[in-house]
């Protein structure tokens, strides 16, 4: 899953579209495979990951990244239409003045 997500991260930057979408992109791609992956997970063992409604916290926690990643995709692409060109990192620069 790791080569995966690392493939993937390095063809985007190759590309240049990585600018303030790093974060979101990784957080999407880690939740989607974890939550996935979490379903392999042996549950007729003793010790095993507790389940509450079937899922494991792992699982709520990955639901979380997914929808983080979809979110500031989203938000990022909707500044981008709106023509406020800068990204999060310029603005932070140009808040603290450097």
């Amino acid at each position: 899953m790791l080569a995966l997500i690392s493939a993937i991260v390095y063809a985007c930057a190759r590309r240049g579209l990585l600018r303030d979408r790093l974060l979101p992109l990784v957080a999407l791609l880690y939740g989607f495979g974890r939550f996935f992956l979490d379903f392999l997970r042996a549950s007729d063992l003793p010790y095993v990951d507790a389940r509450y409604f079937g899922l494991t916290p792992a699982q709520y926690v990955c639901i979380g990244f997914a929808v983080y990643g979809v979110l500031a995709l989203w938000r990022f692409r909707a500044t981008q239409k709106s023509g406020a060109g800068t990204g999060e990192a310029q603005r932070h620069l140009d808040v603290i003045g450097a």
